[in-house]
């Protein structure tokens, strides 16, 4: 899983993927005897190495948290979430990227009512850009509000676990 993380090349991931090299390297130096099965030397290095991953875990987890709070649009974030759940397999680190995806679709309905919002307000005078005939400037903006709240929710279609929850219901029905 770290090798892959390796593979994929994503800012700041260098330090993690370092020390998970140095953590292999470490067992790999011991020179276990494998068939040597009255030395519990392996047993304690084996349950070291576990414990050391799973600090490398919750080191990986802080660093996809903070990665996700510099984001500020909706296509992005969904953009990093599908790269992460492509990478990660372990069952605590997919739990958390389902969470995410959670607070993204809430993101996404505060989108949509502010898209709703801004529809409202200029419907009847829409913002047209310069030398911009009026017709074509007034469905320009349409599509332009509606491209914005049409290609996130293509990307939610395919988690059925976000759209069944009460709150999702509430967006779909906005959407």
């Amino acid at each position: 899983q770290f090798k892959s993380l390796a593979e994929h090349k994503l800012d700041g991931m260098a330090p993690l993927i370092e020390a998970f090299g140095q953590i292999i390297a470490q067992v790999k130096s011991k020179g276990h005897d494998l068939l040597d099965f009255h030395s519990n030397k392996l047993d304690r290095d084996y349950v070291e190495f576990n414990v050391r991953i799973g600090e490398l875990e919750q080191s990986l987890q802080i660093f996809i948290n903070r990665s996700f709070e510099s984001i500020t649009s909706i296509d992005q974030s969904l953009t990093l979430l599908r790269k992460y759940q492509a990478i990660l397999h372990r069952e605590s680190l997919r739990q958390d990227l389902d969470s995410k995806f959670t607070v993204i679709f809430n993101n996404y309905g505060l989108e949509l009512t502010s898209v709703q919002d801004t529809y409202e307000h200029f419907k009847h005078n829409p913002p047209c850009t310069r030398n911009m005939p009026p017709v074509s400037g007034n469905i320009m903006w349409a599509r332009h509000l509606l491209r914005r709240i049409e290609e996130p929710m293509e990307n939610f279609h395919g988690n059925s676990t976000v759209l069944k929850s009460k709150e999702s219901k509430k967006i779909i029905k906005t959407y």
